[in-house]
């Protein structure tokens, strides 16, 4: 661990001064196991997951104990491309892949329960043999493919189709939707469809001269609308990990049920800079999801911030049920690694610290003095007497 150098000072009360310390933290040995206050429950035979973007730390541990958990399953594909044997996945590493589904529609605030079809899963794994053997991707799959079987063609017309990458991290590049042909960002919109209730999914790695690839059944699992979210937007209002940025594409959207977007504007600010934008050229109407508007914001770092970036977005001209409608809402991107002290203030002689790792809070009558270990626990209420304390957080 090592300190950022980034130091910030607030001064609350009377004479009171608290001294945030940004601490970035290497972690070591395994990953934290799925808490209850990460909001799993079963639900029906699967897990439902929430998060509550507005709380930083609840954003940090969802991250940290189910974005993560999807790494590193191995797939223990054991088939054949040379012989036309699509081989099977490994069950854990068909959950994972949907594991990842789920972790971004709780971000995007969406019913986080999709469950995994494995008669659909057979068909996707006869797709991506077929899309694998021919070193090509595409929806129409015809009986001169390589590998060819009507099970391979069904999955593939109904499916998200990725050549060079595979599982879990397949799903992060169809949220990003890089490509100069995927300006609709549909792969993302089939994800972000609030319908949806069950998906298949299979993968092959890559077996020189062959590229790995992933299939992911999204058309024709889909259950009664939810009666909430009204929207999806992604990046999702709230607290974001700077890691599930769009990086590749950069292309931020917003869908909402036959809306119309034709005469929509979007604007961003960060902080009070106001952000340039272009917006991408629009696919609705047309069966793809829920209709979407797409735009591209300029200088939206994907490096490590060292502090919370926010940016404010507005849309307005949307025209939904004849009505024109405006939308506003927040991001706040962060590094789940940079320990936070964050202060609200509670009456005129309280305020409250919480912080977001794994830290102690020290205590210090004069900051280039001594600092005293606390037993302080998260959230922790100061008074506001009429003296000065300071405090920071030291990486436990």
């Amino acid at each position: 661990m090592h300190n950022t150098g980034s130091k910030m000072r607030i001064r609350a009360g009377w004479a009171l001064a608290v001294w945030l310390i940004l601490v970035i933290l290497v972690s070591a040995g395994g990953l934290p196991a799925l808490e209850a206050n990460s909001a799993a429950s079963n639900f029906g035979g699967a897990v439902l997951l929430a998060v509550d973007r507005e709380n930083r730390a609840d954003v940090v541990r969802f991250y940290e104990t189910v974005y993560q958990a999807s790494r590193g399953v191995d797939s223990m594909w054991k088939g054949d491309i040379a012989n036309c044997d699509p081989g099977t996945n490994n069950l854990e590493y068909a959950e994972a892949t949907l594991l990842r589904v789920n972790y971004f529609r709780a971000m995007a605030g969406l019913p986080a329960d999709v469950r995994l079809n494995q008669e659909w899963s057979g068909g996707c794994q006869a797709a991506a043999l077929a899309c694998g053997a021919a070193n090509r991707v595409a929806h129409v799959i015809t009986s001169d493919w390589p590998c060819y079987t009507p099970a391979a063609a069904q999955a593939a017309a109904t499916s998200n189709l990725l050549l060079g990458d595979r599982g879990p991290t397949a799903v992060d590049t169809y949220m990003d939707d890089p490509g100069p042909e995927n300006g609709p960002v549909g792969h993302r919109r089939w994800l972000m469809y609030p319908p949806q209730r069950w998906m298949g999914t299979a993968s092959i790695p890559s077996v020189a001269p062959h590229y790995g690839v992933n299939v992911l059944r999204v058309v024709g699992g889909h259950g009664p609308r939810p009666v909430s979210p009204e929207w999806v937007a992604w990046p999702p209002s709230g607290h974001v990990p700077y890691q599930i940025l769009p990086r590749r594409s950069n292309r931020w959207s917003f869908s909402m049920p036959n809306a119309d977007f034709s005469q929509a504007d979007v604007t961003m600010m960060r902080g009070e800079t106001a952000v340039a934008i272009s917006i991408e050229a629009p696919y609705n109407d047309r069966g793809m999801a829920d209709n979407t508007v797409v735009w591209l914001p300029e200088g939206v770092s994907i490096r490590a911030p060292t502090r919370d970036v926010r940016y404010t977005v507005r849309i307005a001209g949307v025209v939904v049920a004849g009505a024109t409608r405006a939308f506003h809402y927040e991001v706040v991107i962060i590094n789940p690694e940079v320990i936070h002290l964050a202060v609200e203030r509670v009456s005129d002689q309280e305020i409250r610290l919480s912080w977001t790792a794994d830290a102690v809070l020290q205590r210090s009558q004069n900051p280039s003095g001594e600092w005293e270990d606390t037993s302080a626990t998260s959230p922790h209420r100061v008074s506001l007497q009429p003296s000065t304390a300071f405090f920071q957080l030291r990486a436990n």
